[in-house]
This record gives structure tokens, C-alpha cells and sequence, in this order.
């Protein structure tokens, strides 16, 4: 397994489900490099990264304009969903969600 090159990823939501995410990013699944973190809530966001050790807190718009992000997984609230994935999607990111 050492030979996979890890998917560079962002998530997208810093709310109370974004801590199994990251959990399970950062320590359980080897495939995944979760370089940032982002949401409306710009505090929010900081207290993950430092929780997690992620380095980075993105807006949306820098999540979009960002070559080294390759995935996105999308933890807003369901009223956000669309807006949101679409604007990833147009900007060329993979998404993950689990609710539309």
C-alpha cells in the first residue's frame, strides 16, 4: 500500500459530523491526505485544524482556485448541498456528499 499516492483533500463543513470525518481521514484511512479545512464559520474551521492537525483553512472560493485539492468531501448542512457542490463541481474538484 505504500505505493498509492494519497487523494489531497478539504472538507467542507466544520459542524458537530465533521469530527468522525476527520477522524477517519487523518487516522483511519490511508488513501486520503486532508490538507484544509473550511467553513462560513472561519473560527470553527481554525479550532478543527488544530484539533486534527490539518495545516490549513481554506474559504470556498480558495477550495475552488486551489490546483493541489483534488477532493472535497462536503459536510454542509443539506440546505447548502447544492449550492455548494456546484460550485466545486464547476470548478473542477471530485465531491463527496452524503445527502442532496
Amino acid at each position: 500500500m505504500e505505493d498509492i499516492r494519497k487523494v489531497k483533500t478539504v472538507v467542507v463543513g466544520c459542524g458537530m459530523i465533521s469530527n468522525i470525518y476527520l477522524k477517519n481521514l487523518t487516522n483511519l484511512f490511508s488513501i486520503t491526505d486532508v490538507i484544509g479545512v473550511c467553513d462560513l464559520n472561519r473560527q470553527a474551521a481554525e479550532e478543527k485544524a488544530v484539533q486534527y492537525g490539518i495545516e490549513k483553512v481554506y474559504t470556498l472560493e480558495e477550495v475552488c482556485a486551489a490546483k493541489e485539492v483534488e477532493l472535497a468531501v462536503n459536510l454542509t448542512a443539506p440546505s447548502a448541498h447544492y449550492s455548494v457542490i456546484r460550485q466545486l463541481l464547476l470548478a473542477g474538484k471530485n465531491v463527496y456528499t452524503e445527502k442532496l
